[in-house]
């Protein structure tokens, strides 16, 4: 495609980080800092107007590159001050389809991701006190099938800092 000297160069098609163009850039960037950005405030930092930056928004989100807004909420005040991380390692659970769908179902894991090397699954999890956690344990041995790592996550140094 063809553009006069006059049109700035757009980097907004396809996805991955060529796909977006500095305004839009900047946009993700508070965002991600405070969801609950006005637009006018977005309007104020990218020099556009709220209708341009609400269409911004609305594309960002129809192109899934803003996938939700969330509240983050101290689990200590929702009696759950205990974080753990559950290594189930690579091989230990065999090819079992069902596997994820168990973990799912255990309420106190809030995160499940999947890695390369020793471990094939990463948890996170959140629990009251010392009594819950043996509680998830059982739970876990229940689901995995297989044997696994518990450890306390004794300090957050940071979490979902914005890149």
């Amino acid at each position: 495609m063809n553009r006069r000297p006059s049109e700035p160069e757009r980097h907004d098609v396809g996805v991955g980080p060529a796909s977006l163009d500095t305004t839009d850039r900047k946009i993700v960037d508070i965002l991600r800092r405070d969801g609950r950005t006005t637009l006018a405030k977005l309007g104020r930092a990218t020099g556009l107007g709220t209708s341009a930056v609400h269409q911004r928004v609305r594309r960002l989100e129809d192109r899934r590159i803003i996938t939700g807004y969330v509240a983050i909420v101290d689990p200590g005040v929702l009696g759950l001050p205990i974080s753990v991380a559950i290594w189930i390692p690579e091989g230990g659970c065999g090819d079992d389809e069902g596997l994820v769908d168990r973990l799912r179902d255990i309420p106190e894991v809030d995160t499940c991701y999947t890695a390369t090397g020793q471990y094939r699954y990463l948890l996170r999890a959140r629990v009251a006190d010392i009594a819950g956690l043996e509680q998830l344990r059982g739970k876990v041995r229940t689901a995995a099938r297989a044997p696994f790592t518990v450890e306390i996550i004794t300090n957050v140094v940071w979490e979902n800092r914005p890149q």
